[in-house]
């Protein structure tokens, strides 16, 4: 959740798709191994997704651009991050729970 509030600057789209990447690097995606018909994909994406990060992610071009040709590498495939998906929406609904509880607080 972190990433998902923490990110000065950012607009609500980029925090929710580092949000994203985030939970796919640390998880194992049973919906992409489904997908890839072979666990060894999660070797490759967790690389993948180590590059991106050093590219500086959605805050430089590069990391845009490589994240680009990496979203059509995975269409062509018919791989998706399902279960980091998953995780995203989860992770969106506590934040705006938390999110309505401080407003809450702040009325009382």
């Amino acid at each position: 959740m972190p990433t998902l509030v923490n990110r000065q600057g950012a607009t609500q789209n980029d925090r929710q798709l580092e949000a994203l990447l985030v939970m796919a690097r640390h998880t194992e995606d049973s919906t992409l191994i489904k997908r890839a018909g072979d666990p060894a994909i999660l070797k490759w994406k967790d690389q993948q997704l180590d590059h991106l990060f050093d590219l500086g992610e959605l805050g430089t071009s590069e990391g845009r651009q490589f994240l680009t040709a990496l979203e059509t590498t995975f269409s062509a495939s018919h791989l998706s991050l399902g279960g980091a998906a998953d995780l995203l929406i989860a992770t969106i609904f506590l934040a705006k729970v938390m999110e309505g509880a401080d407003n809450d607080e702040l009325n009382d």
